[in-house]
């Protein structure tokens, strides 16, 4: 592999470094140049303007995609590029893949989605084969080793350098999604009415977990539900003792905050985070305060969704965190319901098999006294 001169990522979001894979069309010009984290979180990067790889998932995706643990196998060699010129397209067609594993020689990739990009953020597992050896964090640093025959015929992909070895930089002083433009000022705990959305609208349909895309709702219903017990269920808003039981195992620990001037009230940068938390009644946030920066600005900025998209967004304001209680107790409730009837024929089933045990036993003595009387 070869590592690119100007570009790097987070290695404290990612465990592995992403990977540059590029491909060319029949006509000779280049399709695509797409940066994946093939080796972790399988979602697709794109660099900012400090050369920094920056997923398209939202930071509540990224931190739960990546906290799952490094497989036992993976493969260790570098990703061998296979579409690169013309020749190779017009010579082997759609017969040849996308990519390989130099390690092993398996296809990495067979071709590209475009629904892998803005859509869903990252590219489903399936869609790689399986590691070839055991797990080596050390090899894949350095890119592992390359079979000599794909080396001499085709283009090995380079990866990015983590910001820990970036010549000159370096990590911040921040944590989080924005590399070196982060600095931070302060952790503490501040009352969620004080924290202002920097986003009019979000969009409730891209949360990515292990088992699948879920929206929004169903992750809060979820999160609440999992909580009942025989004696008590809640409902939303949720009280305090509950919100101290989801505080210690709530996906992220805190929300980025900043203030744009000395005595200007807290923006929020993780907006569907701030809203999860307004919906299910949090009075008060851990909050990770740091200086203003870019992309509170982009984000202050965003538009409107377009017509078409408008019934994947929710607003922000007051109204729609009353809608979204609303929304998420109705959920509730039907899941609760769902689950009074399955125990209810549980019970009836069990009732049935003592009704079935009581009648067999009642036929065996009458034939013993049959048996008897002959």
């Amino acid at each position: 592999m070869i590592d690119g001169p100007s570009v790097s990522y987070d290695d404290r979001e990612h465990w592995a470094a992403p990977i540059e894979l590029r491909w060319a069309t029949r006509a000779g010009r280049t399709s695509g140049t797409r940066w994946v984290f093939a080796r972790c979180c399988k979602s697709v990067g794109t660099p900012d303007a400090k050369g920094v790889i920056r997923t398209f998932l939202s930071g509540f995706e990224q931190e739960k995609m990546c906290s799952l643990k490094a497989p036992q196998e993976m493969h260790p060699g570098s990703m061998v590029l296979c579409r690169t010129t013309r020749a190779q397209v017009t010579k082997h067609g759609g017969l040849l893949p996308l990519a390989r594993w130099g390690c092993c020689g398996k296809v990495a990739l067979k071709s590209w989605d475009s629904k892998w990009d803005r859509f869903l953020g990252c590219i489903p597992q399936e869609a790689f084969s399986p590691g070839c050896c055991v797990w080596d964090p050390s090899k894949a640093a350095d890119g592992g080793k390359v079979a000599p025959s794909e080396n001499n015929s085709m283009e090995v992909a380079r990866v990015a350098l983590p910001l820990s070895r970036r010549a000159g930089g370096g990590h911040s002083s921040g944590g989080g999604s924005s590399g070196l433009e982060q600095v931070h000022v302060i952790d503490r705990c501040v009352a969620l009415a004080d924290v202002l959305s920097t986003q009019r609208w979000i969009n409730t349909t891209t949360f990515t977990t292990p088992t699948g895309p879920r929206d929004l709702f169903s992750v809060l219903a979820r999160l609440i539900s999992d909580q009942d017990s025989p004696d008590e269920v809640f409902t939303l808003p949720i009280p305090p003792e509950l919100q101290e039981i989801l505080r210690t195992k709530i996906l992220w620990p805190h929300i980025r905050v900043a203030r744009r001037w000395v005595d200007a009230q807290l923006s929020c940068i993780d907006n569907r985070r701030l809203f999860m938390l307004k919906v299910l009644g949090f009075v008060d946030v851990d909050v990770h305060e740091i200086e203003w920066m870019s992309e509170f600005d982009d984000k202050l900025r965003q538009r409107d969704p377009p017509a078409a998209e408008m019934q994947l967004h929710r607003r922000t304001d007051d109204e729609a965190v009353s809608d979204a209680r609303s929304r998420v107790n109705a959920m509730l409730a039907s899941y609760r319901k769902r689950q009074l009837i399955q125990d209810r024929l549980a019970a009836a089933k069990l009732v049935v098999q003592d009704l079935e045990a009581q009648l067999q036993t009642h036929l065996d003595e009458s034939e013993d006294v049959q048996l008897e009387d002959e």
